[in-house]
């Protein structure tokens, strides 16, 4: 059954420990052979890796079409304490098959990410007890803008993640000149939370529209369950509204 889940995760353990990023871009695409159990637990106990069923990615030249070569220098070059990466997690319908899951993932991903450097894994695994199917997909990237500069030409790595340019006295934005010779912009939007409801509300859409589209009657909501029991409760659902509570 269809559910609603995002979830916004940064480079850092609940515990403050910084994750590796070329680790984690393994994790992922499934490359190293590693569960993340491994990460969490650092035991050795292996799981199925046959899990990821699709990846994808928007890389610069230099990272040569590997999203380790791009994470393993955000690492690097990244200032100390900057976020190399974050992470969106988000569940996918499972009465959808991959090419449909996978127009709900390229349409999220030209809406808030097309100006930004990602690499991204699809995984489907059932259920140990229902034996159903979860489809989820993970997006790595950078926070550091596609801006004009390396749309015209690319920073190589190590300028890439430099601290970007600040504009002098008297400019709105620094020149393009010196914005050359400094990395690219992080993307403030990453930091609104107003930005990221808006973004929540968005991926619904895109759900609800891809499964109308394909003749599913089911939809999901992005809402919490309190304002939706209360807004089954104003309808007169009573039914509806206990079981939201």
């Amino acid at each position: 059954m269809a559910t609603y889940h995002l979830r916004m995760k940064n480079d850092t353990q609940s515990s403050g420990t910084k994750v590796s990023a070329k680790r984690h871009a393994d994790y992922i695409l499934r490359e190293d052979g590693k569960s993340h159990a491994d990460y969490i637990n650092h035991e050795g106990a292996q799981n199925d890796r046959t899990d990821c069923i699709f990846k994808g990615s928007q890389l610069p030249k230099w990272a040569k079409g590997l999203p380790q070569k791009f994470f393993s220098a955000a690492t690097r070059y990244e200032s100390k304490g900057n976020r190399r990466y974050k992470e969106i997690e988000l569940s996918l319908p499972n009465e959808l098959t991959l090419e449909q899951n996978r127009e709900i993932v390229d349409r999220f991903l030209a809406n808030h990410l097309a100006n930004h450097y990602y690499a991204y894994a699809i995984h489907e695994r059932a259920g140990e007890l229902s034996g159903e199917r979860h489809p989820h997909v993970h997006i790595m990237f950078s926070e550091r803008l596609i801006d004009d500069v390396d749309k015209v030409k690319e920073r190589p790595a190590y300028k890439y993640f430099r601290r970007a340019a600040c504009s002098l006295k008297g400019e709105q934005i620094a020149s393009f000149e010196r914005r050359c010779q400094h990395g690219a912009p992080k993307d403030k939007k990453w930091h609104d939370k107003k930005y990221l409801c808006e973004m929540g509300a968005d991926f619904t859409r895109i759900q609800n529209e891809v499964l109308a589209k394909n003749s599913f009657s089911i939809r999901v909501d992005h809402r919490s369950l309190k304002t939706q029991q209360s807004e089954a409760a104003e309808r007169g659902n009573h039914f509806l509204a206990k079981l939201y509570k």
